[in-house]
């Protein structure tokens, strides 16, 4: 049996362990969750840990002093409207700069360019009016119209709504046949080992039958998670651990493709979008570089960002990270990736989209 010192490994993984800290939870309790994991892992690969003088208090020190800085660069951040809803609460409340800063953007809309629909009402005078009226953060600050929010139905008729949802929408292409035959010829098993064994049993090339390798492969990790108890304890994993662990199959899904799906990296787009109109110093000083925001998946085709993906460790849909995320964090996202894309294929302007996966529940 491996021996391992606990103190020297705790001091060895501090990086790790103040890099995965959110907020939203007391350190008391993070501590605990951290210790878990280390007596888990050290139990399954029969690793005996040698339990001398354990010292939390650099990771306490270092993770209250990433708290703090997370609130002051949200608090510098929310000058604008276009703040980065990923460091944000959904309450965040408007300053008059904001509201005049919206003002500005609305009424600087080239009114012969607005869409009127068959009713005759006028889309952009509809969100002028939300956005006016509106005390906090909205996406209509950021030009954008979500016919899935329900605050719009107040603007909008039902009828209205459904045109706009409709207009030019693009349908989904659907599954390769190969895959839909071989999903539909899965059958549960009230045995998780015999379906396991089951699902193995046949051989796919990842080249020649890669859909289906591909739904073989994530099948079989979501039965191993199963089966060495990952789901017991719900409240123990981090959202990093979801991301790489259960909803890995949004990654691997792409591996046969032209498209390169990476986790958690900043969205160039973003960046971009964020930092458009920087100066060097002159009469005012440089500002500074404000943050990208972060997407839990990004896809990419060469240098061009496609769309992203959102995951939430959250067992209500309707929880406040689900909503974040879907409604506020995703489409400014999208929309910095569309703004890129057409900067250098404006031709595609009535024909482009932007996916979004959103992934919420346990």
């Amino acid at each position: 049996m491996k021996k391992i010192c606990l103190s020297k490994l705790i001091k060895n993984i501090k990086e790790i362990i103040v890099e995965d800290y959110i907020d939203n939870i007391s350190f008391k309790n993070y501590k605990h969750i951290w210790q878990n994991r280390i007596f888990a892992v050290a139990e399954k690969y029969n690793i005996l840990l040698i339990k001398k003088t354990q010292s939390w208090e650099e990771i306490e020190d270092a993770v209250c002093k990433k708290s703090k800085q997370s609130t002051s660069i949200e608090s510098s951040s929310q000058s604008t409207a276009s703040h980065d809803s990923s460091s944000s609460n959904l309450s965040y409340k408007l300053t008059k700069h904001d509201k005049d800063y919206i003002k500005e953007i609305y009424e600087g809309l080239n009114s012969q360019k607005m869409w009127t629909l068959s009713t005759g009402t006028v889309v952009e005078m509809k969100m002028a009016e939300l956005a006016k009226e509106c005390v906090y953060e909205h996406p209509c600050h950021s030009l954008i119209l979500d016919t899935d929010d329900e605050t719009w139905g107040g603007y909008f008729t039902q009828e209205e709504l459904e045109e706009i949802q409709a207009h030019k929408a693009k349908p989904l292409k659907p599954v390769p046949s190969e895959l839909f035959e071989y999903l539909n010829n899965i059958t549960q098993d009230e045995n998780i080992e015999t379906m396991h064994e089951r699902i193995a049993r046949t051989y796919y090339s990842p080249k020649k039958n890669s859909s289906c390798y591909w739904a073989q492969k994530s099948l079989l990790d979501g039965l191993d998670l199963h089966m060495s108890g990952f789901f017991k304890s719900f409240i123990e994993h981090s959202e990093r651990d979801y991301l790489s662990r259960v909803w890995r199959l949004v990654l691997t899904v792409f591996d046969s493709s032209v498209i390169t799906a990476r986790e958690e990296i900043c969205s160039k787009a973003s960046s971009f979008e964020s930092n458009r109109g920087q100066q060097i110093a002159s009469v005012t000083n440089i500002g500074r570089k404000k943050s990208a925001k972060r997407p839990d998946h990004i896809f990419r085709y060469g240098s061009f960002e496609l769309g992203i993906s959102e995951a939430a460790k959250v067992s209500d849909e309707n929880g406040d990270k689900d909503i974040k995320d879907s409604r506020i964090k995703a489409p400014k996202l999208m929309k910095d990736l569309m703004q890129k894309i057409l900067e250098n294929k404006p031709g595609l302007i009535n024909t482009l989209r932007i996916p979004s996966i959103i992934m919420s529940g346990k």
